[in-house]
């Protein structure tokens, strides 16, 4: 049955264009989040294919800072200088959060800056507790991350393991127009610097377990000494949190009777590239889709398509940050073209991991000729650390 008021926990991508979209359809909705708007440690990478799949995101373009070009600098530091065939737009978390929170504003949906602390579950719906009760809600979505109280209050299982620690800073000034990404022998992740309109987001997002926060913070520093001398940290400007992700889906951990969880509480997160906008939009966009017909109950159903890449991923993702693995990519790169927008596509969410595999089968012998040429005609990259902007 379509409800008729739902309560969102979380005021991220996932619960606010969930919101949007359920309160463009006659849905009333009541967003609880204390923090909002708020940064989040991440690139803040928007992909050409979000923007295919969801068209509000186009109307707050003149925030985002376009980049084309990528530096892969592999566990050995050697580089290659990878464009894909589509662009990666960048922009800030927080200033993400204002945009949709004004869209949600101008359909209606009531923003209550209280923390959850707890709901109960009745036949007919939940009362939630923040700093005051708030009730009567048909449904309940979980939009608060990783370690949210929705998760955990409605019995689903914690991530135990399976989640990226991320940390870093903002480096004010720092303006290049490219992404330069850094693998590492020691560490089953990467380092990213992401380039926005007046600063950089320049953090390291690794597997829970494979380093500590102290390593992780030196190896930050250590990578803006080398190619940004020029630029120093605040340290009152570093961010951490938890991204996760999820090897087994299971139907109870993701739906139940009367609620369902979305984005990153719902485990909706790439396990190699760490990426999570997109699926945070796609997984509620497809719950939205299930609430406006009234079949709340088809939404795990719904999210195997993206449940079946996610799947993937976790496959393949040891293999993919084995150092060796890192090195060749590196190597293939800098002696096919083709490799380089290959991996670039990956990188961006255009090229499918299902389908890596018939791509390079298909086009094997172009992939060869260009391996063999590029031994005698050495691909010449570009450096990495050539910012655009002097230090403020």
């Amino acid at each position: 049955m379509k409800p008729s008021h739902v309560a969102l926990i979380g005021g991220g991508p996932a619960g606010l264009y969930a919101a949007w979209l359920l309160a463009s359809n006659g849905i009333r909705c009541t967003v609880f989040d204390h923090r909002i708007p708020w940064e989040k440690p991440c690139g803040g990478g928007i992909t050409s294919k979000a923007f295919d799949q969801f068209p509000i995101l186009a109307e707050c373009t003149r925030e985002m800072q376009v980049v084309e070009d990528f530096t892969f600098l592999s566990p050995t530091d050697r580089v290659a200088h990878l464009k894909g065939n589509a662009q990666l737009h960048i922009i800030s978390r927080h200033r993400l959060s204002e945009f949709m929170l004004e869209k949600c504003a101008q359909v209606g949906v009531v923003h209550v800056a209280e923390k959850v602390t707890g709901f109960e579950k009745h036949e007919d719906g939940f009362t939630i507790q923040a700093e005051t009760n708030h009730s009567h809600f048909d449904f309940l979505i979980g939009a608060d991350g990783a370690h949210g109280v929705s998760r955990n209050l409605l019995g689903a299982a914690s991530f135990q393991k399976n989640r990226f620690a991320g940390l870093g800073y903002y480096v004010e000034g720092l303006t290049d127009n490219r992404i330069v990404l850094k693998s590492y022998d020691d560490l089953k992740g990467y380092l990213w610097m992401f380039p926005r309109r007046d600063h950089a987001s320049v953090g390291i997002g690794f597997t829970s377990g494979t380093t500590t926060k102290k390593e992780a913070l030196a190896k930050i520093r250590r990578f803006l000494s080398e190619h940004y001398p020029a630029f120093e940290i605040d340290e009152e400007k570093s961010y951490a949190a938890t991204i996760p992700y999820t090897v087994d889906w299971i139907p109870d951990n993701l739906q139940g009777d009367g609620w369902a969880l979305i984005g990153d509480a719902g485990g909706f997160t790439d396990a190699i590239t760490g990426e999570g906008i997109y699926y945070a939009f796609r997984s509620a966009e497809l719950l939205a889709e299930q609430l406006i017909a009234g079949t709340p109950a088809s939404y795990f159903d719904a999210t195997r398509p993206i449940r079946k890449e996610l799947e993937m991923a976790c496959r393949i993702a040891d293999r993919f940050y084995q150092p060796r693995t890192l090195e060749w990519m590196v190597t293939v790169c800098r002696r096919s073209a083709f490799m380089r927008r290959l991996i670039a596509d990956m990188i961006l969410g255009h090229e499918s991991y299902h389908n890596l595999k018939p791509t390079l089968k298909r086009h094997k012998w172009t992939v060869m000729r260009q391996l063999f040429w590029g031994m005698f005609f050495p691909y010449k990259p570009k450096a990495a650390g050539k910012p655009a902007a002097t230090a403020a």
